[in-house]
């Protein structure tokens, strides 16, 4: 150590300290060759520091008096270092001196400051240093449901229509900044109700967001979360749930070939019924309340026929119940048919009347015409109806006669006619 160089020692008594039991503070100011005129521009001042639980912190302050000593304050109040008391000060080698708080707790916030001492042990300078926040990480967030703490990735079992009260838990920490909550994309935060309690016995808070939503099927399998945001995490944190709701079935009818295609006699033909239900349930088509074969909702015609034709709908036992669809009237479509013929010969005395009827069928039903026919190649139509009137009867009304029945299925025209009618006229 050089001449340059000088140490003292001052051994101080502050009035504060007189109590029954004396209590001395030995300040040792070290001047090493440097100059101590240490200007604000080291401190900054009038901030606020925010801090976990448990940290350590350093307040620095300027030396401007050379072989002064320190007082600190928090909130204007001297503070005393007690030994083993988790708070002690140093000096830097550049003349800061420093504070240093370990284990920092929330008897630690405040406004703190510095004084530099003159050798008399007055104030000569004050700083104000910064104001201390100390803040409490919160436990992992968890749900609350029913009054029960849920665990990660629970499941909730509720009925279509139901209100979901939902709960967002985080404790022991200085309030939680901001809960939100997601139903996968969807941001549904607007639904929920943020709430803080102040714990006195720990001095921390208890925060939870209230989400009350009314749910429908769309939620089913979804996942619903919370996202708690704090001050002491990088990242939010979260807790979730899967939904399971609970819903009535409803029926979707389909066709091979597609509604609005006719269906024609000697096709293919499948009917499907699909129910959406939670639980899932299985589809039976009936016939006119007769059941049918359907695996899977499926009901199929290889070959369908008249005989297939009618009244079909789907139904399915549930846990809530019997359920069945809208009917459904399967309509098929066939070519005329002449099903009842007319005498092949008919005599008739001139002056008398002649009546004549043909029977038809087909769906859609046929339309009737009857005709004459004058040559192998040419026919004459005289009358339109399934019945043929002939009143005062000459001798050029002898002849040959048919019936023509027709309807068209899909884009096709069909037709069909009865034998020739031969009519004897005499007298």
């Amino acid at each position: 150590m050089t001449s340059k160089d000088r140490v003292t020692c001052d051994v101080i008594s502050p009035p504060m300290l007189r109590m029954r039991k004396r209590i001395w503070i030995v300040v040792v100011t070290v001047a090493i060759g440097i100059s101590t005129d240490v200007t604000s521009k080291h401190i900054e001042r009038n901030m606020k520091k925010t801090v976990p639980t448990g940290a350590t912190v350093s307040l620095p302050c300027s030396l401007n008096t050379p072989g002064g000593s320190i007082q600190w304050l928090q909130n204007g109040q001297p503070v005393v270092l007690e030994p083993f008391s988790g708070k002690f000060w140093n000096i830097s080698r550049d003349g800061i001196a420093a504070l240093t708080i370990q284990r920092v707790s929330s008897s630690d916030e405040g406004v703190w400051e510095c004084n530099t001492l003159a050798e008399d042990g007055s104030v000569a300078n004050r700083v104000e240093i910064l104001e201390l926040a100390v803040i409490h990480p919160p436990e992992e967030p968890y749900l609350d449901y029913d009054n029960k703490r849920l665990p990660q990735g629970a499941i909730i079992t509720l009925k279509e229509w139901q209100v979901l009260t939902l709960k967002c838990v985080t404790r022991n920490s200085s309030p939680a900044q901001r809960i939100q909550w997601f139903l996968e994309t969807s941001n549904v935060s607007s639904h929920g109700k943020l709430f803080t309690e102040f714990l006195p016995g720990n001095e921390t808070y208890l925060s939870w967001s209230l989400l009350s939503l009314n749910i429908t099927r769309t939620f089913n399998r979804r996942e619903l979360v919370c996202f708690v945001f704090h001050e002491s995490w990088p990242q939010p944190s979260t807790a979730g749930v899967s939904l399971n709701v609970l819903y009535d079935p409803t029926f979707s009818i389909s066709r091979i070939p597609d509604f609005g295609t006719p269906v024609i006699e000697g096709m293919f033909v499948s009917l499907r019924c699909d129910i959406d239900s939670n639980p899932p349930s299985d589809p039976l088509w009936l016939k006119e309340e007769r059941p049918q074969v359907s695996p899977e909702g499926y009901l199929n015609f290889t070959f369908i026929t008249r005989e297939h034709a009618g009244w079909y709908k789907c139904i399915t036992e549930h846990l809530f119940g019997y359920f069945g669809s809208f009917g459904y009237f399967l309509n098929v479509r066939y070519g005329a048919e002449i099903v009842e013929e007319p005498p092949k010969e008919v005599e008739a005395e001139t002056g008398s009347s002649i009546d004549l009827e043909c029977q038809a069928d087909g769906r859609p039903s046929p339309s009737y015409c009857w005709a004459r026919v004058r040559d192998a190649d040419r026919i004459e139509g005289i009358g339109i109806g399934k019945d043929l009137h002939l009143d005062r009867i000459h001798y050029e009304d002898a002849g040959v006669y048919k019936c023509i029945a027709s309807n068209n299925i899909g884009y096709r025209y069909v037709s069909a006619q009865t034998k020739d009618v031969i009519i004897d006229v005499k007298g």
